[in-house]
């Protein structure tokens, strides 16, 4: 399956240790969101960024 073309502005902690993203996604004209718990207390890693707090 393919990926949305559009690239997140930011990244909000939601809660303490989970952050979450959005885009808008072409492929269904509605926003698509993701979510990412870090693999240590300094960071949350993703292929292609980094976010540290």
């Amino acid at each position: 399956m393919s990926e949305p073309k559009a690239i997140a502005q930011q990244i909000d902690e939601v809660v303490p240790g989970v952050w979450r993203w959005f885009v808008h996604d072409d492929r269904i004209d509605y926003e698509s969101d993701a979510h990412a718990v870090p693999d240590s207390p300094q960071r949350v890693r993703r292929p292609g960024f980094e976010v540290s707090p």
